[in-house]
């Protein structure tokens, strides 16, 4: 095998690392892009809400114990009703779009008051006139002025800020237990009556909030009913919706959910300090919905970057087939030139597709980067029908990677079967070659044909 031939593939090999030092730059930048982006999204969060996840609700009981402290009783409702409808929007923070929302969240449902008992408190010195509802909002900057709380259909009164005892942070509203049946009945038999209907209460939360909502099935039986008009939702969360529906109009969700496993305790007691339910234990229960944007143009222009090496190969491996073929030689410089022309299309659907979307950035920047290749190659390769060929290889490939982009879950087996293609294909051109003679004058041929 002649030098000359062993040194040029040498020199394409090299300048195809050497590639690899723009593309490292542009695959950075676009990581940098991206971390600019999360920061908008979460100044807009910041001020619009957040990502919302809605607890509770859960009653709280004072008692004094045998040392004359003041501890609680906390109790989770029997049963649980969630609805909510999100009514979405987009903000923009210079060229940065956030998907946020505002809600009316209702909770409705009833407490068992016999639960209290498995706390086993002193029944003579619970303090019923003292007993509030909690609701538990992870954002409370999202939460409107127009909060309602009724307990036994009677309007209550909430407290704002810190409220001693309380199980989780939110909204606080004081409710009546001393006069009411269940109350008397407890007092006078100081044991859980069954003939006494359960308490009942309806929550009305307008929400603020960005790309997010969650409910926490804090209830023995729970049921959620989540809609909107966006038409990308993200189910997540521990449980997945019962029953859904997608389409051109938005959707709607419906969960099921009852406490089957006792994750969560009905009923427990808790001192004046550290009454918090700890996140770690209500995050991994909680389930809800995203509102996902349908265009990610920083991941996709991520993973685009990724697959540069092969076009550059595949690009060059085209040139160096006609230098053996063709017997047309093609100077290192043309390499290079083709090769930062290929590594400035990243660079160019990078920056386009934060104005135009990924699906126009990648056409425009494309046929930039196939236009200019294309003329530029008329000029070293045999004529126009050489160049007309090139043109349609290259469409083709980036025609092909679009594909790739967009078809995440088969991208491997696209790509894997393009690459197979292409083998063949090369296999197929080069099968009369006779390698030993490449890049010397009538070599191209084999020899049985010479």
């Amino acid at each position: 095998m002649n030098q000359l031939f062993l040194k040029k593939t040498g020199i394409i090999a090299a300048l195809i690392v050497m590639l690899l030092v723009p593309l490292t730059a542009i695959k950075s930048l676009v990581g940098e892009r991206k971390i600019r982006s999360r920061e908008a999204i979460r100044e807009v969060s910041q001020t619009w809400g957040g990502a919302q996840t809605v607890t509770g609700p859960v009653l709280t009981i004072p008692f004094v114990d045998e040392e004359n402290a003041t501890r609680y009783v906390h109790l989770l409702p029997d049963v649980l009703e969630a609805e909510g409808a999100l009514v979405p929007e987009t903000r923009r923070r210079g060229i940065y779009e956030v998907v946020v929302y505002t809600s009316e969240i209702t909770l409705k449902g009833s407490f068992a008051l016999p639960a209290f008992f498995e706390c086993e408190p002193a029944v003579d010195r619970i303090l019923w006139d003292k007993a509030f509802l909690s609701a538990g909002i992870s954002q409370l900057q999202g939460v409107q002025s127009k909060a309602r709380f009724l307990w036994q259909d009677k309007p209550c009164r909430i407290r704002h800020g810190k409220t001693p005892g309380a199980p989780l942070q939110g909204l606080h509203a004081s409710v009546l237990l001393e006069n009411s049946t269940l109350g008397r009945a407890l007092h006078a038999q100081g044991s859980p009556d069954d003939s006494v209907h359960p308490f009942s209460f309806e929550i009305y939360l307008p929400l603020q909030g960005a790309g997010r909502l969650n409910v926490t099935p804090v209830g023995n039986t729970n049921t959620v009913d989540l809609r909107s008009t966006w038409e990308h939702p993200g189910f997540q969360g521990r449980y997945f919706p019962t029953s859904r529906e997608i389409g051109p109009e938005g959707f709607t969700a419906h969960w099921d959910v009852t406490n089957y496993d006792g994750l969560l305790a009905r009923a427990w007691t808790s001192g004046k300090e550290h009454t918090f339910i700890s996140s770690s234990a209500l995050d991994p229960l909680s389930f809800g919905v995203q509102l996902v944007q349908p265009v990610d143009f920083y991941t996709k222009s991520e993973r685009s970057v990724k697959y540069a090496l092969v076009i550059i190969t595949i690009t060059f491996l085209t040139f160096f087939i006609f230098e053996v073929v063709k017997n047309r030689r093609i100077h290192p410089m043309q390499y290079v030139l083709v090769g930062i022309s290929l590594s400035l299309f990243y660079l160019l659907l990078l920056s386009l597709s934060e104005h135009l979307g990924f699906s126009w950035a990648y056409l425009v920047a494309g046929a930039a980067s196939i236009s200019s290749i294309s003329v530029y190659s008329a000029g070293f390769l045999s004529g126009t029908k050489d160049s007309a060929g090139l043109f349609a290889l290259l469409f083709s490939l980036f025609g092909v990677f679009y594909v790739i982009l967009q078809l995440e879950r088969f991208a491997l087996v696209l790509g894997s079967a393009g690459l197979f293609l292409v083998l063949v294909a090369v296999m197929l051109i080069t099968r009369k070659v006779d390698w030993y003679d490449a890049f010397e004058g009538g070599g191209s041929q084999g020899k049985d044909e010479a």
